[in-house]
């Protein structure tokens, strides 16, 4: 399952990613990365993709359920 979920996610975050010669681009903020994990991560956290946990109060988003738990404290 594990597995399943991750194949799902890298299918969200390279709807976001352009490939070319190497560079792997955000296409939101145009930043470009040698190495395409490194461009999943910058939109992970950079730009909240895939971010299931939002704050009811600021709408701010989370990737992670934890870090949601530690904003409300």
């Amino acid at each position: 399952m594990k597995k399943y979920l991750d194949t799902v996610e890298k299918s969200e975050l390279n709807l976001y990613i352009e490939h070319e010669d190497g560079q792997y681009k955000c296409t939101l903020c145009q930043k470009v990365f040698s190495i395409s994990r490194r461009c999943r991560y910058h939109l992970k956290f950079k730009h909240k993709i895939g971010a299931k946990f939002t704050c009811d109060l600021c709408k701010k988003m989370f990737y992670y359920e934890y870090d949601l738990e530690l904003h409300k404290r």
